[in-house]
């Protein structure tokens, strides 16, 4: 989620048709495993920022589990947004 040139990554869905009800995202990720300070990644679904994962760099892969509820159907993306900037992020499998 952080590249080369130390500007964070963003990965970003195409739209998805959102129903109207309650929805589960889940998130397999680990630490970048290459040390350096802790890492930082913004979840967004629809333009809700649903929450953030902050992991330490040895961190194994550990599923985060969002529920957001939906109030009337919409389309949008799924965003996940690093806050990084040293050439280190967090993996996503």
């Amino acid at each position: 989620m952080d590249g080369t040139t130390a500007t964070a990554g963003t990965i970003e869905s195409a739209a998805i048709a959102f129903g109207a009800g309650n929805h589960l995202l889940s998130l397999n990720v680990a630490g970048n495993q290459r040390g350096g300070a802790n890492d930082i990644m913004d979840v967004t679904v629809a333009g809700m920022l649903l929450g953030q994962i902050e992991l330490a760099s040895a961190a194994a892969y550990s599923v985060f589990t969002f529920n957001f509820t939906i109030a009337a159907p919409l389309s949008g993306t799924i965003q996940l947004a690093h806050q990084g900037g040293d050439q280190f992020g967090l993996l996503l499998d």
